[in-house]
């Protein structure tokens, strides 16, 4: 057995170790969990459904776009149903290569040559200085450093502490930032360079349910004291659980998503209409998990809701 899965297989050892302690205490994480662990075996069996789509892998190395823009743990079926159409062009889906940020790297864009693009991004698994090798985190096992033109590390500074999440905002003024830097080089989009620009949303947390976050957060921060780590993704179901209906929750968690989106889908238009004539692409690196087998977020399985992503050619 390699080292790397060792260390993969000692994780989740622990991580179920964490959250069944931690249920003791808050009993509503019980059947996520179980869902979670459920769905896993499902997935090693292959019973989840899957349909023919495009893969987004061949779609992107064609490398028919000027600007690439990615919308973190964006789903087909919300694309399709949010205001994106106002944008024109062809909306499609295609198959998304990974259901978790770090896969979808790997997969996408460690065996291309991509020395002519800037990748500017509010996620921190797309880095130019950390890797393996410099940070402990058992998913940083590539290192993109070398990999693209630049790399602009929006997460670094651009992180909002009050929203826990980097707002699409400051990802749009780091992008007019590079803009204007590449222009006094004499640079020019299209012809001498290319362009991905990665929103951290509709990914949690939800921008405009600041004080829930704030709310679960400061739980996150409870729990972490007697040495358990659980996170933002494990705790907003089960905290809503405790005082409401499935479906109550699940409607709220939708709302807070679509706000989400429809939030950076107001960036993105902005790049749209300051780029008319440019090829631009908009996609996911995967989608999400919205109660459906009992199922929320985003993790390493494969199915429809998490690999199936939108594809909207804007020329």
């Amino acid at each position: 057995m390699a080292k790397r899965d060792r260390i993969n297989i000692l994780h989740y050892i622990k991580r179920g170790t964490d959250i069944i302690k931690s249920s003791t205490r808050y009993p509503h994480l019980l059947p996520i969990i179980i869902s979670r662990l459920t769905s896993r075996l499902i997935d090693r069996i292959g019973l989840f459904p899957s349909i023919d789509a495009p893969d987004q892998k061949r779609l992107i190395h064609s490398r028919d776009w000027d600007i690439l823009i990615i919308l973190d743990a964006c789903r087909y079926d919300a694309y399709i149903n949010s205001s994106a159409y106002k944008l024109g062009g062809e909306i499609t889906f295609s198959w998304s290569p990974a259901s978790i940020t770090p896969h979808w790297v790997m997969r996408t864009w460690l065996d291309g040559d991509w020395r002519d693009v800037v990748y500017i991004s509010a996620n921190v698994f797309i880095n130019k200085s950390l890797g393996a090798k410099k940070h402990l985190h058992r998913l940083f096992i590539y290192d993109l450093k070398d990999k693209f033109l630049d790399i602009i590390e929006v997460w670094r500074k651009g992180t909002d502490k009050r929203l826990h999440t980097v707002p699409p905002w400051n990802v749009y003024r780091a992008y007019r930032t590079t803009r204007l830097k590449m222009k006094l080089r004499g640079l020019e989009l299209g012809r001498d360079y290319k362009m991905v620009i990665h929103f951290m949303q509709p990914h949690t947390p939800f921008i405009t349910q600041e004080r829930l976050n704030h709310l679960i957060y400061k739980l996150d921060e409870e729990i972490m004291k007697t040495g358990i780590q659980l996170g933002f993704e494990y705790l907003y179901i089960p905290y809503l659980r405790k005082h409401l209906r499935k479906d109550v929750v699940d409607k709220i968690l939708w709302r807070g998503y679509q706000e989400n989106l429809e939030i950076a889908l107001s960036y993105a238009k902005k790049i749209v209409k300051e780029n008319r004539g440019k090829s631009i692409v908009i996609t996911s690196d995967h989608g999400e998990m919205m109660g459906e087998y009992n199922l929320y977020f985003h993790f390493d399985i494969e199915n429809i809701q998490l690999r199936l992503v939108p594809y909207h050619i804007i020329s």
